[in-house]
């Protein structure tokens, strides 16, 4: 799931009858990144929106909303002090460098992401 507003982007898609228990029942792997870096969004309202809707604008926020149906979750490495409750969730979750900030790092990203679901 790419690191996508988890209110006005994500969760529509989500809210469709039968995605979350089809996603649930997946057999492959399914790997989230976090849109949430350091507690604020990267582009786009989404923090503005956690904090509207009293939640801590956060990747863990983020991994609440996804975890029943997510095997690995990403988080850029600037938020590493949440691996130890996102574990708690029976997560698998990885720190990197999320924030792409050209063309290399983006096939860094990508490349990181496909390490881990292999």
């Amino acid at each position: 799931m790419c690191p996508s507003n988890p209110y006005i982007s994500i969760g529509p898609i989500l809210a469709a009858p039968g995605i979350r228990a089809a996603l649930r029942a997946a057999p492959a792997r399914i790997l989230a990144v976090s849109p949430i870096v350091g507690g604020e969004a990267l582009k786009g309202p989404a923090a503005a929106m956690m904090r509207q809707l009293g939640q801590e604008a956060s990747a863990e926020t983020v991994a609440r909303l996804y975890h029943d149906f997510l095997d690995i979750f990403v988080l850029d490495h600037r938020d590493e002090r949440l691996i130890e409750p996102l574990q708690a969730l029976g997560l698998e979750v990885h720190a990197v460098e999320t924030v792409m900030a050209g063309p290399a790092s983006r096939v860094a990203l990508a490349g990181s992401l496909l390490r881990m679901l292999a």
